[in-house]
């Protein structure tokens, strides 16, 4: 494979897609046509086969982009983001939850302070201090890597 200067994206007449794409566009379009008759959520997702869940974030997402945010990546990938400072915080005496939830706000963090909680509590029950580097790279994880959207990854 030849490397790519960084024009290539904008030198392409359109963006590939992959199937999951197209299929959310096709979903999302299905959703909107009958939703948007007033059809009921409940009757959508008996007709087209999709959870009723699903079919509400699609009929309240405006484009097919906005309805496979907040799915997955968004639950694990917040607080793990800020997880050295948290370490670095806690290593450093501070063990008040909801400090270090007001510093990383300061930092960017949008999460709970639950989150950063649930977070720590589990350096609390260890007994030992925090570790200096976070976990290692999951399967999980490495997968949503390779396969998310680019504007998703940092």
């Amino acid at each position: 494979m030849q490397a790519e200067t960084g024009t290539a994206a904008d030198d392409a007449p359109e963006r590939m897609e992959g199937l999951r794409a197209i299929k959310r566009r096709e979903r999302h379009a299905a959703v909107h046509t009958l939703y948007d008759k007033g059809v009921q959520i409940d009757v959508i997702a008996k007709t087209l086969g999709p959870d009723r869940k699903t079919v509400r974030r699609y009929a309240h997402a405006a484009t097919p982009d906005d309805a496979s945010r907040g799915t997955g990546s968004r639950r694990y990938g917040q607080i793990h983001a800020y997880s050295p400072y948290l370490c670095r915080r806690w290593n450093e005496g501070c063990m008040d939850a909801a400090r270090l939830h007001a510093e990383i706000v300061e930092l960017g963090y949008r999460g709970s302070k639950r989150a950063v909680r649930r977070h720590l509590q589990q350096i609390r029950a260890s007994g030992k201090p925090a570790p200096d580097k976070p976990k290692e790279l999951t399967v999980r994880k490495a997968t949503w890597l390779i396969t998310a959207h680019p504007g998703k990854t940092d």
